[in-house]
């Protein structure tokens, strides 16, 4: 929510959601995009929801920035997602800067989606005297020629990816831990495999923000959000 604000405000970008089972985008106006941080995690787009080509976005808007989540869902910035083969479809030629934007008191990061604590997290948000941001922009990469059709590692990115992760007091915390092994779970549809530039942007964007990439991705992140909430019914 805090990341949409500031990028309007920064970079008057055009907002798109990303999935993980499909290259094509979904493009958003700045109040949708706000209502999506808040919402739980989409393994798929819903019925009807019109996908374009990032290419084709591009084309049609050659002078705006275009604002891509390859996560497809807000996190807690303590890891890095499995991305989106979305950003794979990105046109040659076309500079993409990582951007890795961080906050203090880490309170006001997107909370466990839903709209059971969006009202606490907007409390949260607008009781604090002060809140710190620290933004880092890595330098441009480019989709060299067919990098992005070049599957890298068929989803297994680097030798993090089967480190246990503990997801313990994720966003506004739960005092739950979450642990998920390498290859322990798959998505209904399985994911695309990583392309080349995937694992580049994944790697920028770990190294900027000095957090490690994981070996999870948004079912994983579906099936925590389950967790928490049977976690907090119990309690």
């Amino acid at each position: 929510m805090v990341t949409n604000v500031l990028c309007n405000y920064s970079f008057d970008p055009i907002f798109t959601a990303s999935y993980p089972n499909t290259r094509e985008i979904e493009r958003l106006s700045l109040l949708p995009a706000i209502i999506r941080s808040l919402s739980s995690p989409l393994s798929q787009p819903p019925p009807g929801t019109k996908l374009i080509p990032l290419s084709h976005l591009l084309a049609e808007n050659p002078n705006r920035s275009i604002a891509l989540f390859p996560e497809c869902t807000p996190t807690n910035g303590r890891g890095i997602l499995r991305f989106s083969p979305s950003l794979d479809s990105t046109p040659e030629g076309t500079p993409i800067f990582p951007i890795s934007i961080r906050y203090t008191p880490a309170d006001v990061t997107t909370p466990v989606p839903g709209w059971s604590t969006a009202g606490r997290f907007v409390w949260r948000l607008l009781s604090g005297v002060t809140h710190c941001v620290r933004v880092r922009i890595a330098g441009e990469i480019y989709n060299k020629a067919g990098e992005g059709e070049k599957p890298a590692y068929d989803g297994i990115e680097d030798e993090g990816y089967g480190e246990e992760v503990d997801e313990n007091e994720y966003g506004s915390g739960s005092g739950l831990e979450l642990k998920r092994r390498a290859g322990g779970v798959g998505g209904e549809e399985k994911e695309k495999p990583q392309g080349l530039l995937c694992v580049e942007g994944g790697e920028a964007l770990a190294r900027i923000g000095r957090v490690k990439r994981l070996n999870l991705g948004v079912k994983e992140k579906m099936e925590f959000v389950q967790a928490w909430a049977r976690h907090k019914k119990g309690t």
